[in-house]
């Protein structure tokens, strides 16, 4: 089987070869590294919806992302290792280097959603009368510190 420059390296290429030795149809092959993709996605999806929500990730979705994980970067390995260590090492380097930057978002992520400041709700006046006052009074001090 001959492979393309552009499909030597990659996840999706090494899982569609091995499935095709082993898979009953070229469809089922296919399928598989979109499988392999979608439980990384929909842990990492998982784990954001958690964060955003300050609450405790849960571990089954940690574990899934994991394997995934190591999936992808088996398959990387496994093809990249018929070229010696030099070949493991860069048909691993697009995996590595995703799931870096996917974590260095969630990061972001997380700390951007720390705790929010208290906010305060001004005193509102019975009456109109108190309200007029109040708005008026509160105008004065802005124009005083603006100009004072």
């Amino acid at each position: 089987m001959s492979w393309s420059p552009s499909r030597r390296w990659s996840a999706t290429a090494t899982f569609t070869a091995w499935a095709g030795h082993t898979a009953r149809t070229a469809r089922r092959a296919r399928l598989l590294p979109l499988s392999v993709d979608g439980l990384i996605l929909a842990a990492s999806l998982v784990l954001l919806h958690e964060a955003r929500n300050d609450r405790a990730a849960p571990g089954l979705a940690r574990f899934m992302l994991w394997l995934g994980i190591g999936a992808t970067n088996g398959a990387n390995l496994a093809y990249g290792s018929g070229y010696g260590l030099l070949g493991a090492l860069i048909s691993a380097w697009p995996a590595v280097a995703f799931i870096g930057t996917v974590e260095i978002a969630m990061q972001l992520v997380r700390r951007s959603h720390g705790p929010r400041a208290a906010t305060s709700v001004p005193n509102v006046p019975d009456d109109v009368e108190q309200a007029v006052r109040a708005a008026y009074a509160a105008s004065v001090a802005r124009q005083v510190r603006r100009h004072g």
